[in-house]
């Protein structure tokens, strides 16, 4: 192999940091032979890109969103963390207490009528609510807390229920935090909020979760929107991803006055009643609502060599009373057409789920395979499921094969792929890899990274780099040989979890040197 000499700042620093103590030795009397001298070095952390978070998505119409995304594009409104679900749009009206307004590859979802929701395990959408059928009100979510949302898009997730038509989004909570955290937040037209998270072990194994939030704003309208939100949640957790349970409890409480719609009249006039009117006006200033939920809910989920386990159940308090008036005084001129809606329900749910790893290519759930094997089989199941063999069936039997088209290009896709395979097999074993939240790596790993950064860097011409190209390619393979004996030997999934973190480098930087040909090639 051959050594690249060191020369970024950083790991200078480091070096010299390692080097110190015998430097000051090499100056003074040489301590008694019983004397121990340690050297301890300064830990690195490196935090990569998202796009190394392999396995995280694997198309346009079903994936998972980390949190590590979610802190990269601030947000306006809480329902907003699900404009991260491509081609999903979110927006609102009549008031910033209310559900938002949702859009979907172009079609208007209204206020989640085609796209089903969960929290924590519990359904979001309303069914026959008094403002609308599927009624997806996500402002009592605090976006801090988001670990992560698991979307799916088109009808074909039975999982996703009655609502799932175009989509659905499981949004998970932490059930704890790196560090606890404590913000402020200042803005124009009376914007104000404040959250407070934090987490902490309160017995062996068992760890608490609380977090606080309180908000303001009066909006951009002549009336102002006195919106209020208030919004608390505290969980207890225990055990690991293979096996372990929760219990959570949230409230939330919102108020706030509605400017709804007006008449393209009134504005043109630029009056009402001898008063200025413009588009920031209202009509009725006696419009607005009051929302409150309250629930109690827990989860349990077991992962053996048999399948996963879930049981949840959730008990749920919900009311809104909304006031609108679309038509002002056109039928009642004396009283006004305003008028209420109102909801109050109390929900209880019960879901139990098992899963049972198939085996749809026929291959044993090992991280060694044979390639060609792979390919041959993905190409007998696509000739076996290609919709044009069930024409004749009809198109409910065409629209079946489409549905394991998809499933199996899905899972060639992932099978193909040694990383991919390997965090697959991570995950089933209860060893997520959480590449946004894992990023400590050793330190002779990170110097060695960094020492192939710069002979990338220094490289010129094409042999060079297709040498490092070489040099990297074979240290890749050594360290698949590594996480196949992890999984298939050892059946250690949380050593093989850190071994697929530090391909993921690898894997990125092998991108890089293909970039770097591509450039000279050009």
């Amino acid at each position: 192999m051959t050594h690249h000499p060191i020369r970024h700042p950083l790991a200078r620093a480091a070096l010299a940091a390692m080097a110190w103590p015998t430097l000051g030795l090499a100056q003074t009397t040489a301590p008694a032979p019983s004397a121990t001298v340690v050297a301890v070095a300064q830990q690195v952390e490196v935090t990569g890109h998202y796009n190394n978070a392999v396995g995280s998505s694997d198309a346009a119409s079903q994936g998972v969103i980390n949190a590590e995304l979610l802190k990269s594009r601030p947000a306006l409104r809480p329902g907003e963390v699900l404009e991260f679900v491509p081609g999903m749009i979110v927006t609102q009206h009549s008031g910033d207490g209310k559900a938002n307004q949702y859009f979907l590859r172009g079609f208007n979802l209204d206020h989640g009528t085609d796209f089903a929701t969960s929290v924590g395990g519990m359904p979001v959408n309303m069914p026959t609510h008094a403002h609308g059928q599927g009624y997806s009100d996500l402002n009592f979510l605090i976006p801090e807390l988001v670990q992560r949302i698991e979307y799916r898009k088109g009808p074909y997730f039975a999982q996703g229920g009655d609502f799932a038509s175009a989509g659905s989004a499981d949004i998970a909570y932490r059930t704890r935090l790196d560090e606890n955290f404590g913000q402020i937040t200042l803005g124009q037209r009376g914007y104000r909020r404040g959250v407070l998270g934090g987490s902490a072990e309160v017995a062996p194994g068992v760890t608490a979760l609380a977090a606080v939030e309180l908000m303001a704003n009066d909006g951009p309208w002549t009336l102002k929107e006195n919106l209020t939100r208030r919004n608390g949640v505290f969980t207890l957790s225990g055990g690991t991803a293979a096996q372990g349970w929760q219990a959570s409890a949230m409230a939330y409480k919102a108020s706030w006055d509605s400017t709804d719609q007006i008449p393209q009249r009134l504005i043109d006039a630029g009056s009402l009643d001898g008063r200025p009117f413009g588009r920031f006006d209202a009509v009725d200033t006696t419009d607005g609502g009051d929302t409150s939920r309250f629930s109690l809910s827990g989860e349990w989920h077991s992962t053996t060599a048999a399948g996963t386990t879930k049981l949840s159940a959730y008990a749920l308090r919900y009311q809104l009373q909304l006031w609108s008036n679309f038509t002002f005084n056109q039928e009642r001129p004396d009283t006004g057409d305003q008028f209420l809606q109102r909801d109050h329900r109390d929900v209880l749910g019960l879901r139990a789920s098992h899963s049972v790893d198939h085996t749809l290519f026929g291959l044993p759930a090992r991280f060694a395979q044979d390639r060609p094997a792979i390919d041959a089989q993905w190409r007998a199941l696509q000739a076996a499921a290609h919709p044009d063999r069930f024409a004749s069936e009809g198109a409910a039997a065409q629209r079946l094969a489409m549905q394991w088209a998809v499933r199996i290009n899905e899972a060639y896709q992932r099978l193909k792929d040694p990383l991919k395979r390997g965090a697959y097999l991570c995950e089933l074993r209860g060893a997520p890899i959480n590449a946004e939240h894992n990023t400590a790596m050793p330190t002779a790993f990170l110097m060695q990274q960094m020492a192939w950064r710069e002979a990338l860097d220094d490289a010129r011409g094409v042999a060079a780099v297709e040498a490092l190209d070489a040099e990297v390619a074979a240290h890749e393979q050594a360290e698949l040989a590594t996480l196949a004996t992890l999984l298939d030997e050892r059946q250690d999934a949380a050593a093989a979890a850190q071994q697929v973190r530090g391909l993921m480098f690898v894997a990125r930087f092998r991108e890089d040197i293909n970039r770097r040909l591509e450039a000279l090639d050009a």
